[in-house]
């Protein structure tokens, strides 16, 4: 069990937490095997009408600081958008402990254009 901002996991599945907070009936996609398209469609299509709740999941990543990211952590996704081309996740690192270091990361100049960061409000 954990606690964060006051609220007390019971367990350690997203999904019955998720379950827990909302009492929405969670949907857990396993990007391995899914049909990484359709997967796409129903998230932007699913977050842009307000019908979906995302939490985003990791298992063991061995370079965790040069990417940024914590092993077996949970992350909020705010945002599910497709820009020039580009498929973006807006994510909510609860740790901040680490930062995104890949493509689109607050220090990456050459992905992000004026244009994009217009479209997506990147401030």
């Amino acid at each position: 069990n954990a606690e964060y901002m006051g609220y007390k996991s019971i367990s350690t599945q997203p999904c019955m937490d998720l379950f827990e907070l909302t009492s929405w009936l969670p949907e857990r996609i396993l990007l391995k095997t899914a049909n990484i398209e359709n997967v796409w469609k129903s998230l932007r299509d699913g977050t842009k009408e307000m019908q979906c709740l995302i939490i985003l999941t990791t298992g063991r990543i061995d370079k965790e600081k040069e990417i940024g990211l914590k092993s077996y952590e949970r992350y909020a996704v705010f945002d599910v958008v497709e820009i020039a081309g580009k498929r973006l996740l807006l994510v909510k690192n609860p740790c901040l402990e680490l930062t995104w270091q890949g493509p689109f990361s607050d220090k990456d100049t050459q992905n992000w254009t004026d244009q994009i960061k217009s479209d997506v409000n990147y401030y």
